[in-house]
């Protein structure tokens, strides 16, 4: 139904304050990336959103950092919540729903 579709990949830009994400990608230029490599923004790093919108401040490890909303726009996280509330958005349905029709 879904399949391939992975609703928990976002901008970090989207996060809201206090969530917390694993950096997927970042699609920036090579020298922007670069300097977000040496602040700790590298893939698989996990970051905390403690402001939303621009800037955006997150924590990296023990750094906190301030973001523009251009730079936080390309970089890709999973985000955790949205991945939790996605592994259980049809596990309410009682059995053989899937089987009616509407």
């Amino acid at each position: 139904m879904l399949d391939g579709l992975d609703m928990s990949c976002v901008r970090l830009l989207d996060c809201t304050a206090g969530d917390e994400a694993e950096i997927i990608e970042i699609t920036a230029s090579t020298s922007l990336a670069a300097r977000l490599g040496e602040m700790g923004m590298i893939p698989g790093a996990w970051v905390r959103v403690l402001r939303q919108g621009s800037p955006l401040i997150v924590q990296v490890g023990e750094a906190r950092l301030c973001l523009r909303g251009s730079e936080a726009s390309k970089i890709r996280v999973r985000n955790s919540f949205l991945e939790k509330l996605g592994a259980g958005v049809f596990s309410s349905f009682p059995a053989g729903a899937e089987d009616v029709a509407l």
